[in-house]
């Protein structure tokens, strides 16, 4: 069974805005936004999905396919697969917010609150996001008047980073692993983006992106939502534990890899420190074959002036 589900999107906008203006009057604050997904619930199982509007058109297109094949055709596993995702992992919460705030190149971080199906809390989840003009990286908040007109056609650099992560769950005792898959501009709402699952209650993910400020990336910055969902592997599942195990290995590499180029740069320090020290040798010995020879030309001199 297929259902819409709204969910309340956290805007960093409202939460800030004044309440009144200079002259005692209510001042405007941004409106509420929600975002929209598609709850799927199995009544085989009993369990339920949330997928984006996105995702749901795509997959029903598949599904008035599947309703119009010819009749008596065998029904394969890979058809079931259009109505259902069947996952080794399961939602710890879900969430939204606003990325306005990234058009005043101001650093945001805030505290997801995390809800189930029902909109229950089950938890929340550190968001911080920041945006900078490629050309002035050190340049730091733009006005509000300003506008996106600021950034028309430039290119921006931005990050989002997901952190510390609480929880409260009857299940979440056997849970041994945590990832986060959310939706950006190059996604149209897919949540296509995802982090490794991690151990620790700190996702300690960073999603890095470069931009052109084009009107639809503008326009999204302006009215989007970004749809977030933290899920858990279950002790034990072999997709967590190797996800885990992958991020041990990468954690590794990376402290190699640095090791290397610290070994680089103290052996390329030591070279040029070698040359120059070679340099200032041969110098010295072209110094000393000079006076050598003025200390030659000079006796040589004294003696036949004898």
């Amino acid at each position: 069974r297929y259902s819409f589900h709204f969910v309340d999107a956290v805007d960093p906008r409202s939460r800030r805005a004044t309440t009144f203006d200079d002259g005692g009057d209510e001042a405007a604050v941004a409106p509420k936004r929600l975002l929209l997904q598609m709850k799927v619930d199995n009544a085989g199982n009993g369990k339920a999905q949330l997928w984006s509007i996105q995702k749901f058109n795509d997959r029903f297109v598949k599904m008035l396919a599947f309703a119009d094949r010819p009749s008596g055709q065998r029904v394969t596993e890979e058809d079931r697969d259009i109505f259902w995702d069947d996952f080794e992992h399961q939602l710890v919460g879900t969430a939204a917010i606003g990325v306005t705030p990234l058009l005043k190149l101001d650093l945001v971080r805030e505290y997801i609150t995390l809800r189930d199906f029902s909109g229950n809390i089950t938890g929340a989840v550190e968001v911080s996001m920041r945006m900078a003009l490629s050309s002035k990286p050190s340049m730091m908040r733009i006005s509000t008047a300003a506008g996106s007109g600021v950034l028309k056609d430039q290119e921006v650099v931005g990050s989002l980073s997901f952190g510390r992560l609480s929880y409260e769950n009857a299940e979440s005792k056997n849970w041994g692993s945590f990832f986060v898959r959310f939706s950006w501009f190059d996604t149209e709402g897919r949540m296509e983006h995802m982090s490794p699952a991690s151990q620790a209650q700190d996702l300690q993910y960073t999603f890095d992106f470069k931009q052109v400020c084009t009107g639809p990336f503008l326009k999204f910055l302006e009215e989007g939502v970004m749809a977030v969902q933290v899920r858990a592997y279950d002790r034990g599942v072999a997709a967590g534990e190797l996800d885990i195990v992958k991020q041990k290995l990468k954690l590794t590499e990376d402290e190699l890899d640095r090791m290397k180029k610290q070994v680089e740069e103290e052996r390329s320090s030591y070279q040029a420190e070698l040359e120059e020290a070679q340099e200032r040798v041969a110098q010295a010995k072209e110094e000393a074959k000079f006076e050598a020879a003025k200390a030659q030309a000079a006796e040589a001199q004294a003696a036949a002036q004898a």
